[in-house]
């Protein structure tokens, strides 16, 4: 995954005779802008004189540079953050769902720099529109250095032109495109974007027109994670559902898909009837969350993705009910909502391309 994929300073350094160390710390140092050597060393597991050597040699490239100095807290040197120099390369993210189409732009920290929603109501626009929108970037092709591309596994209809989506991107912008299923690049945004150390395995559920998500699993924070596709919304709870866009007879997704809800939502007028509708959904994901817990052994669960009406009241009942859930060890299983928000896969999507995750498909 770690390869040279075109001239300039960053595709040097992201190559595979770089060390582990190296890309852990050069990975923190952008999503950390200010982070102290000191703290490079803790969040790595590297001892300070590994950290040093490192920054050392990230300085002498030109992709690493002191900013900030803030007075120490207790006797000693000051305290100098880092931060990464790659003004002003970008990546692209782009996340393609039946009904839109969202793009970001951001910096080697993880910044948006640029955020667009482009409609395409139907199918058949999704072609045109994404030509024309790699037509519009290929102008901003000197200062683009890569391209991710987030899809939906269903419809096939999507899943089956991405390939040719991604080559389209490569010849016009001449950048490597990664591309990944829209639940695995909001986990790659979440990851990203915790504040803390994030826990050693977490699974984010994605609502999208249907309901995705994946398994992120990494035992080192700064390490590119795995990132696993998990498709939520088609884990079977009947078998004398509704037929299922996958193919299969009742899948959760039928019930409580957020784009079958909002559909449904609209055409009711009674609040005891949204009230049982929004009831319905909860129990189908409840259900299809608890066996996913159970198979994979999940303590940490993130609700992310949509924002609309129908889907507040939505999250924040299933965050209570999945609280009381216990893993088979035992464990409490720990809830909450993503601050990310709409552009989750997108932002993802581009930051995959920067970390080079392990798992996805470059082209």
């Amino acid at each position: 995954m770690w390869s040279v994929w075109a001239s300039g300073s960053i595709y040097q350094f992201m190559s595979i005779n770089q060390t582990p160390g190296e890309r852990r710390v050069f990975r923190l140092i952008r999503q950390r802008p200010g982070i102290s050597r000191v703290e490079l060393a803790g969040a790595a597991a590297l001892s300070t004189g590994t950290v040093t050597q490192i920054v050392k040699r990230l300085r002498d490239r030109g992709l690493a540079d002191e900013g900030a100095v803030s007075e120490a807290r207790a006797v000693g040197r000051n305290r100098v953050g880092l931060r990464a120099c790659l003004e002003p390369d970008r990546m692209v993210g782009i996340s393609v769902r039946p009904d839109l189409i969202r793009y970001v732009v951001v910096d080697w920290s993880g910044a948006v720099r640029e955020e667009r929603t482009i409609a395409a109501q139907h199918l058949v626009d999704q072609g045109p529109v994404i030509d024309r929108l790699g037509q519009a970037l290929a102008d901003q092709r000197g200062t683009l250095r890569g391209v991710g591309l987030g899809i939906p596994e269903f419809p096939a209809v999507i899943r089956d032109q991405s390939a040719g989506w991604a080559e389209n991107f490569r010849r016009a912008l001449e950048v490597p495109v990664t591309v990944l299923n829209n639940g695995a690049a909001a986990a790659v945004a979440e990851e990203w974007r915790w504040v803390e150390e994030p826990p050693e395995r977490f699974l984010l559920v994605y609502f999208g027109s249907g309901i995705g998500g994946a398994l992120v699993h990494h035992r080192r924070f700064g390490r590119p994670p795995s990132v696993h596709p998990v498709e939520i919304g088609h884990v079977g709870i009947s078998l004398q559902g509704i037929r299922c866009i996958c193919g299969n007879v009742g899948c959760v997704e039928t019930v409580a898909g957020p784009a079958r809800l909002a559909r449904q939502w609209e055409g009711l007028e009674s609040a005891r009837e949204r009230a049982a509708l929004v009831e319905s959904a909860e129990e189908a994901l409840i259900y299809a969350l608890s066996s996913v817990i159970n198979v994979l052994q999940v303590e940490q669960i993130v609700l992310g993705g949509l924002n609309v009406p129908v889907l507040e009241r939505f999250y924040g009942t299933l965050i209570r009910r999945l609280g009381s859930l216990r893993t088979p060890r035992g464990a409490p299983v720990k809830p909450r909502l993503s601050q990310i928000g709409d552009y989750s896969a997108a932002i993802g999507a581009a930051l995959a391309a920067i970390d080079g995750v392990p798992d996805l498909e470059v082209v």
